[in-house]
């Protein structure tokens, strides 16, 4: 018994690590490197997306987990008796080839903050810029790195992004600027974990 439970104790503390790992490390990278938070537009532009590395860490998990997979099907397809292999080769399979296609939908993902709209390049599905007047609702992203999610009119998710999103400090105040209903309903609701939700974006208490 003891065993198991050293290993869920271990599993839990790594849970916990990894993300407020990965915090430290971008922002300690953000600090060192202002110039890369914002990503190159043809204008004055601001573009969000995922960091390089996301998109390549992604890709290559997924593909040496659909190598473990294409192994351990090979190998019980060549031995009788192997029925628990293949079925765990089989379930790394469904694992390993969406991954791939998630870290190219990745590397695709962009939102352009425009004077006058937004333009959503999504991970998948077609490209579409919005007016900033259908701005409608902000919500929390619900992850482990905080973040926003924004809707339009419809109640239709523009896009979401964390705060360890290339271009994350800009939104705050963008978003303020921009669309200011929806931004005060968003802090009449979560005010209180601002410093959770928007990470060092979170505005001072002067700047709200």
């Amino acid at each position: 018994m003891f065993p198991h439970f050293s290993a869920a104790t271990i599993a839990i503390a790594a849970a916990a690590a990894v993300p407020a790992t990965v915090r430290f490390v971008v922002r300690r990278r953000d600090r060192a490197h202002p110039d890369e938070r914002i990503a190159a537009a043809p204008d004055d532009a601001v573009v969000l997306s995922f960091r390089r590395w996301q998109s390549v860490l992604t890709r290559v998990t997924g593909i040496l987990v659909a190598a473990v997979s294409a192994l351990m099907d090979t190998v019980a397809m060549t031995r009788p008796g192997e029925t628990g292999m293949l079925i765990a080769g089989l379930t790394l399979t469904v694992i390993g080839v969406p991954m791939i296609g998630l870290a190219s939908g990745i590397a695709r993902f962009r939102v352009t903050l425009r004077d006058d709209r937004i333009d959503v390049v999504p991970m998948a599905g077609r490209p579409r810029s919005v007016p900033l007047r259908d701005i409608a609702r902000i919500t929390p992203a619900g992850s482990r790195y905080g973040g926003l999610s924004v809707y339009d009119v419809r109640r239709k998710r523009l896009f979401s992004v964390t705060t360890i999103t290339l271009g994350f400090p800009h939104l705050v105040p963008f978003l303020q600027w921009n669309a200011p209903l929806a931004w005060e309903e968003f802090a009449r609701k979560h005010e209180r974990n601002f410093p959770v939700i928007l990470g060092p974006a979170a505005p001072r208490p002067q700047e709200r």
